[in-house]
């Protein structure tokens, strides 16, 4: 079960980095879009830049979770044990 959180944890954090090198350029693309909005007219051009400021705010919150949520499957935490068991051995 340990190598199988591994693999999806690691299949996780490949796509979750694939998604931010999307993002990445669809930043600087709308960056590109936003300026040329702006030059067509402004009272179109502010919900319009609006809009993908919180586009990519909201893929940025969600990378984030994903890649936090891979680490955390990949990480090699020993299970605890419960210790209300071993103290009733000796009773």
């Amino acid at each position: 079960m340990r190598i199988l959180k591994i693999i999806i944890g690691g299949i996780m954090l490949l796509f979750a980095l694939l998604l931010s090198i999307a993002t990445l350029r669809a930043a600087f693309l709308c960056i590109e879009d936003c300026t040329e909005e702006f030059q067509k007219s402004i009272s179109q051009g502010i919900p319009y830049t609006l809009g993908s400021f919180l586009t990519l705010l909201f893929m940025t919150a969600v990378l984030y979770f994903l890649i936090k949520y891979s680490f955390k499957l990949m990480q090699n935490k020993p299970s605890k044990k419960r210790t209300s068991e071993i103290d009733e051995i000796g009773k």
